[in-house]
Order: C-alpha cells, then structure tokens, then sequence
C-alpha cells in the first residue's frame, strides 16, 4: 500500500478518471520505493508505524541469523565444493539484505512534505518516461536532505 494517497498522486499528475488508476498506482509505488532506496531509508505513515518497525528489528534481525546458520550448515553439508560455495555465498547474501533493511528501518523517518515532494516528482517523470533508474536531478535535491550516509 502506498503512503501517499492516489488522489494526491492524481491531482499532481492532472489525471481525471479511474481509466489509469492501476498504472498511477503501481508508479506510485515504485517511486515510493525509488525514493527510499535514494535515501537509504524506510518511510513511514506515521510515528506509530516508525516505532512498531524499530521495535521489530531485534526479532527480524534474530531470524535471519538462525536463517543465516541453518543454510550454513545445509551448505557445509553439500559433497561438491562449487555447490557449497554457492550456497554460503547465497546465505551470505541473505544475511546482508536482512541486516541492509534492519538499517534502513533503524534509519526510518515519518513521511513528510519533502519525501513527498521527491515522490511525486519522481512519479511525474516515470509517468512521462517509464524508463527511469533514479529520480530525476529536480526529486534527488528534495530527497539529499533526508539521505543516509555511511
């Protein structure tokens, strides 16, 4: 679900209608998400929801590690060393994605004008181009204040 309503994604874009409501909304969302990997953070509805994700990082994180050292062992236990090596790297990597989004959930912020701002900005542009990597140059000045270094 999207964190800015569809009719403000509307009204931005100049679209009256239902006839592309699925497009604008599943655009919506990839630029939500876009947006947030520029950042480097999570962005959520309110406090509450911030707290309740901060909250559950311990917990995901404990997961992933049990995740983590029970592939680990299923790996060592494989006979060819290629498919072993390929199994801990694929652990690894999954060890590294759950440790990446705990700090992007530790980083969070509350969505404000600015995110919302670069959000808009950026659908607009996927609207008109679809084809985009990053948000466009005018999207990354509002959302730089809000991104996470190191």
């Amino acid at each position: 679900m999207s964190l800015i309503a569809i009719e403000r994604a509307k009204q931005h874009l100049r679209v009256d209608g239902l006839d592309e409501d699925a497009l604008i909304t599943g655009q919506l969302m990839a630029a939500e998400r876009l947006a947030m990997a520029w950042i480097r953070r999570n962005v959520y509805a309110d406090a509450q929801a911030l707290a309740a994700a901060v909250a559950a990082v311990p917990a995901v994180l404990s997961e992933a590690t049990s995740a983590y050292e029970g592939a680990l062992e299923q790996a060592m236990a494989l006979p060819n060393a290629l498919e072993r090596h390929a199994a801990i790297a694929a652990a690894q990597e999954n060890y590294d994605d759950a440790q990446g989004e705990a700090k992007r959930t530790r980083r969070g912020r509350v969505l404000d004008d600015l995110f919302t701002s670069g959000v808009l900005l950026t659908l607009g542009a996927l609207y008109e181009n679809r084809e985009m990597l990053e948000p466009p140059p005018v999207a990354q000045l509002l959302l730089d204040p809000l991104r996470a270094y190191g």
